[in-house]
């Protein structure tokens, strides 16, 4: 469903590294989705390890926000929240329809992913590129 290419790139290898991670958990919930296979503990897992890696993620790009005073880190630290609030609200035990569960789930992970990425990251990585953030790719 989503596939890491390198329009996702942000010029910052530590953050595509951790884009790469994101995208290969949601993966995991794609194939639940079409496997349909809902082992609660397995369920139970992915969405802990989910929650985890973007609470890691998250913290990783908002200090280094604050580290070198980003303009837009009001309106990034937002966007992040609204991604904490939906992960940190997802409550397994109180879904009665899995399928739809799963399904909406993994469509709102895909779509703030990617817009997200090629939206609010892409110029947070234009500002560390231009400010010469170790970590950048070289230009080619």
């Amino acid at each position: 469903m989503i596939n890491w290419n390198d329009n996702f790139s942000v010029n910052n290898t530590e953050i595509d590294d951790q884009h790469k991670e994101l995208i290969s958990i949601i993966e995991e919930v794609v194939l639940v989705v079409h496997t349909k296979d809902y082992n609660f503990i397995k369920i139970t897992e992915i969405v802990a390890k989910l929650e985890e890696y973007i609470k890691v993620h998250l913290e990783y790009e908002e200090n280094l926000m604050v580290k070198y005073s980003y303009p837009f880190l009001e309106f990034h630290v937002k966007d992040h929240n609204e991604l904490r609030y939906r992960t940190q609200n997802i409550k397994v035990f109180d879904v009665n329809k899995l399928d739809e569960f799963y399904t909406d789930t993994l469509i709102y992970l895909v779509d703030w992913l990617t817009r997200h990425i090629m939206q609010v990251d892409k110029q947070l990585g234009e500002f560390l590129l231009e400010i010469d953030v170790k970590q950048c790719k070289d230009k080619e």
